[in-house]
């Protein structure tokens, strides 16, 4: 291969998306193929439920662990364990590749380039590796006709799922969606009072409005239900559940699906609204 652009990818569906979209863009745009960097995906207890685009989507993208054999990638994971970043050990082989990075302390020792997101020129000929999330609508934007072609989620077939489905499409729809779990431990949990007005904020523009709630933590939700302004609304809340680990992209499916959003610094809660077709979609968010 005369020519290798890396595209890192980690993290749950809503960061892989994400991340497949800016490789996506990267490679309608320069017209060269992208290969995904899948270390992450091939350590021991990989994060979330692993690598999930190809179960999901049945989208087959090169992979970096595909180009070696099987010995060389698991010297290179081992190394990758002990601190020795992958693109670090294909700078030390010969590789003469660059890095564009959006943030973050990534072990690398040859020509790096920090961008701000939504920045990135499209001067990059030659080997590089892309290292961030990409979470930005311009990737999507430009390429919104492919994304949404490539990205069809499978039929819901189960019956609690196509009755959400059914009420999502029958009435007008609201996604709320709490994220707790990681952003907890970060820090960066939404407060329950965001919630609270956004929900008033959403009542003045929609009389009818019914509000479908979907959490990694419902258990939190219902004990701050006052806090979070959802028990003058309770007549017309509904608990999403039964989601859970493989089966936790139906969240997202359906979140899409709703007519406006009420989202979280979440990638997942991004993805939703950037996802929705409703051309007349009010999304409330806290930054």
């Amino acid at each position: 291969m005369n020519v290798m652009k890396l595209v890192f990818m980690n993290g749950g569906l809503g960061n892989q998306l994400f991340q497949y979209i800016f490789l996506r863009w990267m490679e309608i745009k320069t017209g060269e193929e992208c290969i995904i960097e899948d270390s992450a995906f091939c350590l021991e207890n990989p994060a979330h439920n692993g690598y999930e685009i190809e179960k999901l989507f049945g989208i087959k993208k090169s992979k970096l662990s595909q180009l070696f054999d099987e010995d060389v990638w698991q010297v290179m994971m081992e190394e990758r364990k002990s601190g020795k970043s992958i693109p670090q050990q294909l700078l030390d082989n010969g590789l003469q590749l660059s890095m564009v990075y959006e943030s973050g302390n990534i072990n690398f020792s040859g020509n790096m380039f920090k961008v701000k997101p939504g920045s990135l020129e499209l001067n990059v000929k030659g080997n590089w590796y892309f290292h961030g999330y990409w979470i930005f609508n311009k990737y999507l934007q430009e390429i919104e006709d492919v994304i949404r072609q490539e990205l069809s989620f499978p039929t819901i077939v189960d019956e609690k799922n196509q009755m959400y489905e059914k009420c999502i499409q029958q009435t007008d729809s609201v996604a709320i969606h709490v994220r707790r779990g990681d952003m907890v431990q970060l820090g960066r949990a939404m407060e329950p009072s965001f919630f609270k007005s956004a929900i008033q904020e959403m009542e003045g523009k929609i009389s009818n409005a019914y509000y479908f709630l979907f959490s990694d933590d419902l258990t939190w939700c219902l004990e701050h239900s006052g806090e979070m302004g959802l028990d003058v609304v309770k007549e017309r809340v509904i608990l999403v559940e039964g989601n859970h680990g493989e089966n936790a992209y139906r969240d997202l499916q359906l979140m899409s699906h709703c007519k406006h959003q009420i989202i979280s610094f979440s990638s997942f809660s991004i993805l939703a609204a950037s996802l929705n077709s409703n051309p007349e979609q009010i999304v409330i968010k806290s930054w």
